[in-house]
């Protein structure tokens, strides 16, 4: 019975570390989250994570937001011909008991209009707007030759 209750408090600790709920929180866990350094003289660069779906429904991410930025959009690469290009996605579903994965070369937030540098190293929150509530995450900024797959 211990070894179970264990279990079970080791792996709340470990989804709280992911994401911080606030009132009016998702079900959904965001876990993994870190942002690639932007280019040198370049105002936008993209973060990545793992959003996973605990629950029997499916549950949409609409917006999402952080300081550092003026504005967030999801995009996906695509690629077009012989091009590969971005495209601006309006929002995320993530499928019941399922996840989606925000990855380099795929599904990710752009941070377009960045107000300050962002050192690899720093950390970052980004608020996550689901249609069931709100997750708040902390993201490592992460050199662009660490961050690439």
């Amino acid at each position: 019975m211990r070894s179970a209750l264990s279990v079970a408090i080791g792996a709340a600790l470990a989804a709280s570390a992911c994401s911080v709920p606030r009132s009016g929180s998702s079900a959904v866990i965001v876990s993994d989250a870190w942002v690639r350094e932007a280019a040198p003289g370049q105002p936008s660069t993209a973060a990545y994570a793992t959003l996973t779906n605990p629950t029997d429904a499916a549950i949409t991410l609409a917006a999402a937001s952080a300081a550092v930025a003026q504005t967030l959009e999801f995009h996906e690469t695509q690629m077009d011909a012989a091009t590969m290009r971005m495209v601006a996605v309006r929002s995320v579903v993530v499928p019941p008991r399922g996840r989606v994965d925000l990855q380099p070369g795929g599904l990710h937030l752009m941070l377009l209009g960045l107000t300050k540098p962002c050192p690899p190293g720093d950390r970052l929150t980004i608020e996550f707007r689901f249609s069931d509530g709100l997750v708040v995450a902390s993201a490592e900024v992460r050199r662009r030759l660490e961050s690439t797959p």
